[in-house]
């Protein structure tokens, strides 16, 4: 290797070359304050980096590899793992497209491999296009389903987080009436003991959990339904037993403040919406999705493609930022050498 490193080596995947990925992939790497903390590595298509230093006009040197080894200091170049079985030569912003998809499915399987052979600390994740990627033949939910597969990972949870606040998602992109087959007291627990051991990789080794109720008033007694007391309860109980510290199910409607207040670490949401406002609330430029349960250490931005300022330059790259400082936090509190 060209350089000795003395930080994490984090492996940023450009995502959709349609979206504003490409341009938070490379605003991030050049960011003064990730480079102190980090070495950043762009894992993407060469041509659509190209393109994108172009737009931003920046005249940063390129370093194209192939090889982790012959990578060159970050402050002088952008380190480039080129991945690609095609060659885009002309962005088309905005649209959808099978060539992305493919190749931003590429992308993230590559820096797998990467993150499993210890060659790259963590990876984090720029946005991909869900539709682009099905038209390329890939029949994901989005990058937690490809990790959940590529790493042979059974139990696995998203958890988002912005500032104080932690969120761990029970239910994830299914249609809201159909969470229900999911809301089970047996996959509750599962996502309730993995939150409690994973904690520790953010450095919190006993977490304080709440875990949010179902129905609004959290059922009100019964009132207003009754899987607080049937579904959700029995699972609190069963963690309880098992010494997690745990309290709930609560009214979501307060829940948060009291989480974001300190009184808790993380709280347990039953689906999608009822988790993802109050994180987007909070911190909407600046929120982190992490997979919970992985091998490897992946993050990413709490946002999509934006296809609306794709190609504008214009992007904000605050959240793709903090899903690298929580990377390098998450490497260091693991233990893991680099």
């Amino acid at each position: 290797m060209n350089i000795k490193l003395s930080k994490p080596l984090i492996g940023i995947t450009i995502g959709d070359a349609g979206g504003i990925g490409p341009e938070v992939s490379i605003k991030s790497a050049l960011n003064r304050n990730v480079l102190k903390i980090a070495t950043p590595i762009l894992i993407g298509e060469i041509n659509i980096i190209k393109q994108t230093l172009k737009i931003l006009k920046s005249h940063r040197k390129l370093n194209i590899i192939n090889d982790i080894y012959k990578m060159k200091s970050p402050y002088q170049y952008i380190n480039v793992f080129n991945v690609g079985s095609t060659s885009v030569i002309k962005i088309k912003f905005g649209e959808t497209n099978a060539e992305y998809g493919k190749l931003a499915f590429e992308f993230i399987i590559k820096a797998i491999e990467l993150a499993k052979s210890g060659q790259i600390s963590a990876i984090c994740t720029a946005p991909i296009c869900k539709k682009s990627l099905n038209e390329a033949g890939y029949n994901y939910e989005g990058h937690t389903e490809i990790f959940a597969k590529f790493t042979n990972t059974k139990d696995y949870a998203m958890m988002f987080i912005a500032g104080k606040l932690r969120v761990v998602l029970i239910t994830i992109h299914q249609q809201l009436r159909k969470i229900f087959r999911h809301i089970t007291t047996k996959n509750i627990y599962k996502k309730i003991y993995l939150t409690h051991k994973s904690m520790r990789i953010f450095g919190i080794s006993e977490p304080r959990i709440a875990v949010a109720g179902l129905n609004p008033h959290s059922g009100e007694n019964g009132l207003f339904g009754d899987e607080e007391e049937k579904i959700i309860l029995p699972a609190i109980k069963k963690a309880r037993v098992a010494g997690i510290n745990i309290d709930g199910p609560f009214p979501a409607d307060t829940l948060f403040k009291k989480c974001f207040d300190g009184f808790y670490d993380v709280v347990i949401a039953m689906y999608h919406d009822q988790g993802l406002i109050p994180i987007k609330t909070v911190s909407f430029d600046e929120g982190v999705n992490v997979t919970l349960g992985l091998p490897i250490i992946r993050t990413s931005p709490d946002h999509g493609t934006a296809f609306d300022i794709a190609g504008k330059g214009i992007a904000n790259p605050g959240s793709v930022i903090k899903a690298i400082e929580t990377a390098v936090e998450m490497v260091k509190n693991s233990g893991l050498k680099y």
